[in-house]
């Protein structure tokens, strides 16, 4: 089974926090993004995560329980327009 790239794993994330509506407020625990996939590919997708909210796109907040993420509200065109860059 082939591993996943760092593009493809940003991908995944942006969609699947979109497709979810987790914006601002609605946020999800960070270990269940990558719930479903294999025990390779959950890495880079952790790795993804970390690179999308150095970028900004992407709020992490500090729980007791551990750390949720959603996406930026205010940056949500730029965001679609880093997707559509990372799909061409």
């Amino acid at each position: 089974m082939q591993k996943i790239t760092q593009k493809q794993a940003e991908i995944y994330v942006i969609d699947k926090l979109r497709s979810k509506r987790y914006f601002g407020a609605h946020q999800i625990l960070l270990e269940n993004i990558p719930k479903g996939k294999p025990a390779e590919d959950k890495k880079m997708i952790i790795k993804a995560i970390r690179n999308l909210a150095n970028k900004g796109f992407l709020l992490m907040k500090k729980k007791h329980y551990g750390v949720h993420v959603s996406l930026d509200p205010r940056r949500v065109r730029e965001t679609g327009k880093y997707l559509e860059s990372l799909e061409s």
